[in-house]
Order: structure tokens, then sequence, then C-alpha cells
């Protein structure tokens, strides 16, 4: 995966959660590691380029 791709996952994670955690600190925690989650998985199931070339 690209590092830009991986960059502009984590800053929308940061937004998501800078937003949240204005409006309540909890709420933002529990985003970020929502979204750090989020981009586990998808980084774990990794590309695969023989899908890219049908």
């Amino acid at each position: 995966m690209s590092v830009l791709i991986v960059l502009f996952l984590l800053l929308g994670i940061a937004g998501v959660v800078t937003g949240a955690a204005m409006i309540y600190v909890p709420a933002g925690v529990i985003a970020g590691g929502f979204g750090l989650i989020a981009l586990a998985i998808i980084l774990v199931r990794g590309y695969d380029r023989d899908q890219d070339k049908r």
C-alpha cells in the first residue's frame, strides 16, 4: 500500500478524532481506537496485484 494512502487515512482519522474530542473527550479516544483498528484491518488485508489485472 502506498505511503501516501496511509498518510491520508491517518489524517482522516485524526480529523474525526479531533472533531469528536471537541464535543466530548472520551468520544475522541473511542473514535481514535476504532480508526486505528480499521486502519490495521486495511493494512493486514494487503494489496493483491492479481485482482487488479482483471
